[in-house]
This record gives structure tokens, C-alpha cells and sequence, in this order.
């Protein structure tokens, strides 16, 4: 693997490395496309941070924003990516 790939499969791996993100992830698996607002109200978390962590896995390409006038909605880009959070709480037993 060269070094771009070995930095973007980091860059990857990082972006679902904290326990909000995975929140954020859990929470859109299980009900679809759901607000910012709905997310922070769900999470109890502030608008500012939670905007943080979906830019954060939105540049990953893990989840993608579809604005309906002033509101953005977020939805699972893929379930490819999201196997990845499946699979360690596989072997963590988390299931």
C-alpha cells in the first residue's frame, strides 16, 4: 500500500475514532435521514460540537448532508464504511 493510501485509510479510521461520531453513526443506521437539530436534541450534545463531528465523518465519507431549506438532514453514505464500526463491535462483543 503506498504512503497516499496508508494516509487516507488513517484519515478513515480517525474520523469514526470517538464516542460522539459513533453516536452520530448508531443514530443515523437506526433512523435514517435525521436533522442537526434532531441529532444534537437526541445526543445531548451542543449544535457547535455535534456540526464538528458531522463535518468531520461527512469529509470521511461516511454519512452525507442533503439541505431542505434552512435545515441540513444527514443520512449513512455507506454501509461499507459503517462495517467498520459493525466489525469492532463484533469483536469487542458489543452485539
Amino acid at each position: 500500500m503506498t504512503d497516499i493510501n496508508c494516509k487516507a485509510v488513517a484519515s478513515i479510521v480517525r474520523a469514526a475514532g470517538h464516542p460522539v461520531r459513533v453516536e452520530i453513526l448508531e443514530l443515523l443506521k437506526n433512523e435514517g435521514e435525521t436533522s442537526v437539530n434532531e441529532i444534537c436534541g437526541k445526543l445531548h450534545v451542543e449544535q457547535s460540537l455535534t456540526s464538528h463531528h458531522l463535518n468531520l465523518l461527512s469529509h470521511a465519507g461516511f454519512i452525507k448532508g442533503n439541505r431542505k431549506g434552512k435545515f441540513i438532514f444527514y443520512s449513512l453514505n455507506s454501509k461499507e464504511l459503517f462495517s467498520l464500526i459493525e466489525i469492532v463491535k463484533k469483536e469487542l462483543k458489543l452485539d
